[in-house]
């Protein structure tokens, strides 16, 4: 069909169909992504999940937003947070498919630090059937603590996290590997 066809077509449609047209264009939109994230703590995936989010028809979920605001007080090592975690995932999971297949970008600020978190972030975007992009952060450790030091003292995210903490923590941190067969985007 020819523009100036479509032009004629729509024309001659009512406001209801023309809604319901436009609806279901916006819908199926090229554009409509599932954006998750992989760094260590502290190496900038929520200052890149923010800014991400500031896309037209985008929208943040963040976990650490979930965790804090349902678990603060019993989130106290980190087997909590892995069924703390579990919990939030299982709540938000088709409410998240829901959202990407209404054509929205969804912005997923929850670590894709080992094989079994991007295998369910990555789950998503299959469910949903649209793309996905993931970002990696490559940030030394070192650098993160710092950075982690400086979060600390302003008190920005709803966690303070030790350096013992932090170690603890990155002992169970990977990149993905080619076996996870992953399309991978490297930010600096």
């Amino acid at each position: 069909m020819k523009k100036q066809q479509l032009i004629d077509f729509v024309s001659k449609l009512d406001t209801e169909d023309t809604c319901e047209i436009l609806a279901y264009l916006l819908k199926s939109a090229p554009d409509t992504r599932l954006h998750f994230l992989c760094g260590k703590i502290a190496s900038g995936k929520s200052t890149l999940a923010n800014k991400l989010a500031q896309r037209p028809r985008t929208i943040l979920i963040s976990e650490d937003e979930w965790l804090s605001t349902l678990f603060s007080q019993q989130i106290t090592d980190l087997s909590h947070y892995i069924e703390k975690s579990r919990l939030i995932k299982n709540v938000l999971e088709a409410h998240i498919v829901k959202l990407v297949q209404a054509g929205n970008t969804v912005v997923m600020d929850f670590p894709a630090n080992t094989p079994a978190q991007r295998s369910w972030l990555k789950s998503l975007a299959d469910l949903a059937n649209v793309a996905y992009v993931f970002h990696i952060l490559e940030v030394d450790s070192n650098e993160c603590k710092r950075r982690l030091a400086v979060r600390n003292q302003i008190g920005d995210n709803p966690f303070k996290t030790s350096e013992a903490q932090f170690d603890l923590i990155t002992q169970h941190f990977s990149y993905p590997s080619s076996e996870e067969q992953l399309i991978c985007r490297y930010e600096k």
